[in-house]
């Protein structure tokens, strides 16, 4: 879908998305029917709607583009769930890789500038850049995250005890995940530099990418159209 977003970008014309993968998670913040016929119906007689999108810059000149989430460290290594776990189980492999993940990982030492101001050092287990905030079955992994609001959300988790696993996922389960809790750092702009120091995998939209030590993403206001139900 990212391809054909990317050469839409600024044209006006709408997309219909028709969702197959394991996630969904562009159609599922956007209320599109996960469904072939919804989907469809929707992509002929829904309304439209214009979202941002975020540029993401890699390094050595590689670019992407992302319409949900980028991220290094633990969310990471969840997209690193075999493929033929993720045809058998679905999302559930992801979950899977996920908790062996959790027993692996190991704090980053982060380096994040939001909007050109000073630099902030922060350890967490992973970073995520988000244009939404919800994940599958409803779970909202960053609340009050918009698509069309012209700004991206920087997420740090980083649980370091059981006790801060169980309260950071209930948040999470709950929807209640806040910025109260004491294992998550929230920011907001429409640039960020992430410095990871060592080189980490890295997901754009749950897609593996080069391994790298961090981003640079800059927020595309109403870039793309989307087909949305009325």
């Amino acid at each position: 879908m990212i391809g054909v977003a990317e050469a839409l970008v600024g044209s006006g014309v709408p997309l219909g998305i028709l969702p197959g993968g394991t996630g969904n998670l562009l159609a599922r913040n956007l209320g599109i029917p996960l469904d072939l016929g919804g989907a469809v119906a929707t992509a002929y007689d829904g309304r439209n709607r214009t979202i941002d999108l975020l540029d993401v810059a890699l390094g050595d000149g590689q670019r992407r583009v992302s319409a949900v989430m980028s991220g290094a460290g633990w969310d990471a290594e969840m997209m690193a769930a075999p493929e033929a776990s993720k045809r058998r189980l679905g999302w559930g492999a992801y979950a899977i890789e996920g908790a062996r993940g959790v027993v692996r990982a190991k704090p980053m030492q982060l380096r994040i500038s939001v909007d050109g101001g000073p630099e902030q050092r922060i350890s967490g287990r992973t970073v995520l850049i988000a244009n939404v905030g919800m994940l599958v079955a409803g779970l909202v992994l960053v609340p009050g995250a918009s698509p069309d609001d012209g700004l991206l959300d920087v997420l740090v988790i980083d649980p370091t005890s059981p006790g801060d696993w169980i309260r950071t996922t209930a948040g999470i389960i709950t929807k209640t995940g806040s910025d109260s809790d004491p294992s998550r750092i929230r920011l907001r702009g429409s640039e960020v530099r992430i410095a990871t120091g060592h080189v980490r995998r890295r997901q754009i939209d749950g897609d593996l990418v080069t391994p790298g030590s961090g981003f640079h993403v800059t927020t595309m206001p109403r870039a793309l159209t989307i087909r949305v139900p009325k």
